[in-house]
């Protein structure tokens, strides 16, 4: 987009949004709905039932989400072995939103802390 491009043009919450590939993207969704308070937005699926694209509301910022498609190079992160990305949900309460995530089913890889 040109830099003198109007800005009435770009998404509305942010012009930047995460796109994720989750294996299951049912079970994602409905975490993120339970841990985060995630609004589902749209969902769109092929007669199978596979998610080809959901978008969801989450703390006034969008995400966007699939269930993996190996024909098109969306691979989920349990076949990587990994995610090479992290996503960070600003919230008013960190602690209580960690304990909501942990109990919604969360991994804790290590609690909240006053950092830098």
């Amino acid at each position: 987009m040109p830099a003198d491009a109007p800005t009435d043009s770009l998404p509305d919450p942010s012009p930047l949004t995460a796109y994720l590939v989750a294996s299951p993207a049912a079970d994602a969704i409905a975490f993120y709905a339970e841990a985060f308070g995630a609004e589902e937005i749209l969902r769109f699926e092929d007669p199978s039932g596979l998610i080809m694209h959901a978008q969801l509301r989450l703390n006034g910022a969008d995400l966007m989400l699939s269930d993996e498609m190996e024909q098109m190079g969306a691979l989920a992160p349990q076949r990587l072995g990994g995610s090479p990305a992290s996503l960070h949900l600003y919230t008013e309460d960190a602690d209580a939103a960690f304990e909501k995530a942990v109990a919604a089913g969360a991994k804790a890889l290590r609690a909240p802390s006053d950092q830098f």
